[in-house]
């Protein structure tokens, strides 16, 4: 991407130009018309952040399920399938369902082997799958899926789909042991562009390998297409005996609110019971070699847990250390950083 700048003026504490944005070709991606550049000094950014430093924060999100209007496809084409990790029960399900159009594979290899429409990795929906062997299997599937789109074949490389049931709370939820499945989708979905994968769970109603093929062949063309085809989360539950009712997932400002300042108390070791959050009324003026920070987000490990339970060897400080967040102000002697930087790092307490 190339930028191109026209200066149009350039005072002593404002800057006002045209920008444009292109590719190698020449074709224009983004114009921005008399775009003013004001100069801020880091004095104005520390009386800003110590100004919002009791605000509430906006940026913590929570994910919520929207119900959207749909019907199933009246035609169940999927093109030619290729299902991962289905039980011999599900198979013989989705053979007559599909007929000759699908496929059945135990691994990953078989993806680079021919040239498919869909590929659903179904290895969640086996009674008492392992969680850790299931998302070792969709690592090999995205790796293998990643390999294939490089290829750069004439064929579009297939659209991905990793089912699982019950693993979002969405009406009654299952045990989520496989919810970590659609963690590495997100991850997969923001690092790989080139491959189009989707998560669609399953109600816990569907609890015959029947129900499933049938609800999977009669809604998946419709999540493909139309509206839905940008959906990348999906739920499909069941909320009223045999009609399936399509949910999607929204970010939402979450209703967690802080109200003030606070901290995380440990009373006594022995119990997760004795944490309990308390408010800071004063905020302590960072020492020369300190930075105040505003936390946004504390990371609490299993180093936490063994604190908190007595079971830790020595005295490791108080729980809670993993943090991120905004410098707000820093000490005479601090220079590495200044108000207004992103950190993360330890600072108990």
């Amino acid at each position: 991407v190339w930028v191109h700048h026209k200066l149009l003026d350039n005072g002593e504490k404002q800057m006002e130009t045209n920008v444009q944005l292109a590719r190698d070709d020449e074709t224009l991606l983004l114009t921005m018309d008399r775009m003013r550049l004001r100069e801020v000094r880091p004095e104005h950014i520390a009386k800003m952040l110590a100004q919002a430093a009791g605000d509430d924060d906006e940026d913590l999100l929570e994910v919520e399920w929207t119900q959207t209007e749909a019907k199933e496809a009246a035609k169940k084409d999927l093109g030619k399938v290729l299902i991962i990790g289905a039980t011999s029960e599900l198979q013989e399900a989705l053979k007559a369902e599909l007929l000759d159009a699908v496929s059945f594979a135990d691994s990953a290899a078989s993806l680079a082997q021919g040239v498919w429409t869909n590929v659903l990795y179904v290895g969640a929906l086996a009674d008492g799958a392992n969680e850790m062997e299931v998302m070792h299997a969709a690592l090999e599937i995205s790796q293998a899926a990643i390999a294939r789109a490089a290829e750069k074949r004439k064929e579009a490389p297939p659209t991905m789909w990793w089912i699982t049931q019950g693993s979002q709370a969405v009406g009654l939820g299952g045990g989520y042991v496989h919810a970590g499945l659609w963690g590495m989708a997100r991850t997969f979905r923001m690092e790989e562009r080139a491959v189009s994968l989707h998560s669609v769970d399953l109600d816990t109603s569907m609890d015959n390998a029947q129900t499933m093929a049938q609800c999977l062949t009669r809604w998946l063309p419709c999540l493909q297409s139309g509206p839905l085809a940008a959906e990348t989360e999906v739920a499909l539950r069941m909320p009223e005996g045999d009609e399936v009712k399509v949910f999607v997932s929204r970010l939402v400002p979450s209703s967690t609110k802080a109200q003030k300042a606070g901290c995380l108390q440990m009373s006594s070791r022995g119990s997760l019971s004795n944490l309990r959050p308390v408010t800071q009324d004063t905020r302590q003026k960072p020492g020369d070699t300190q930075a105040e920070l505003r936390i946004r987000a504390v990371g609490l490990n299993f180093r936490d847990v063994l604190n908190v339970m007595g079971l830790y060897p020595g005295d490791p400080g108080p729980p809670g250390a993993d943090c991120a967040g905004t410098v707000l102000t820093v000490g005479g002697d601090v220079t590495h950083i200044r108000p207004g930087d992103d950190v993360f790092g330890e600072s108990p307490g």
